[in-house]
């Protein structure tokens, strides 16, 4: 029988699963929200404009980018976690192939941690450089592509790197 959790209800490996999962759900969801987002953007800067192919000139902070951002944290944390749960359920087959799907998880949210911050970096570069002013560059650009460094940064120490009882105790 495999190992049931304080609740009872999944065995910890299917919890590792699971959340991970969750992570997913939370992330299209933002990307939802963020599409949305640039859409109410585009509709607000369009309405009071009389060109007939409206486009956003100008540089802002698009919400959207931080909206992009949380929901991909909360994937890499979420796969974290779930990784941490997978060391921690055991030795079974159902155990082992939840630690495999954890760890490909974390590797995809990373993936997908780098590649949104290219993102970023190149919508920069798509609009010019030219910002409005320097506060707006950093808040836009900059900003949000340090946070995205400081989240693979963090998940890759803390899921590859840090293990728990490797202290050198010299």
């Amino acid at each position: 029988m495999t190992e049931k959790t304080e609740a009872g209800r999944l065995p910890r490996a299917a919890q590792a699963i699971a959340i991970p999962l969750a992570g997913l759900t939370i992330m299209w969801i933002a990307t939802l929200s963020a599409s949305y987002a640039d859409l109410m953007m585009r509709m607000n800067d369009c309405s009071s404009s009389t060109q007939i192919n409206c486009m956003m000139y100008g540089q802002t902070v698009r919400p959207s980018t931080y909206i992009m951002l949380v929901g991909i944290a909360a994937l890499c944390l979420a796969s974290m976690f779930g990784k941490k749960l997978a060391d921690s359920a055991g030795e079974s087959r159902f155990a082992t192939a939840s630690k495999g799907f954890t760890i490909v998880a974390i590797i995809a949210s990373l993936i997908t941690a780098v590649f949104m911050a290219f993102a970023v970096f190149m919508q920069h570069l798509d609009q010019g450089g030219n910002a409005e002013s320097a506060l707006v560059s950093l808040l836009g650009t900059y900003l949000p592509i340090v946070l995205y460094a400081v989240l693979v940064l963090f998940v890759v120490l803390q899921a590859f790197v840090w293990k728990k009882g490797d202290h050198d105790d010299e």
